[in-house]
């Protein structure tokens, strides 16, 4: 595993700080299998890189 199962909980459940459903979330994930974690987490990582718009970051950039 790249990153280790505590960082991945934590950046998953950052969505969920301060809402109800936190706890629910964090109970969740604690009981995913490592595997089960790992893929979660690149698909969320995924998600969040396919909804950059990489034009806008260059030209910010510049």
């Amino acid at each position: 595993m790249g990153k280790d199962r505590n960082s991945m909980i934590d950046f998953l459940l950052a969505a969920y700080e301060g809402e109800p459903e936190y706890q629910e979330q964090e109970k969740r994930l604690e009981a995913l299998s490592d595997a089960q974690l790992e893929e979660e987490y690149k698909a969320t990582m995924e998600a969040l890189l396919d909804d950059v718009d990489w034009n806008d970051l260059l030209e910010f950039a510049h």
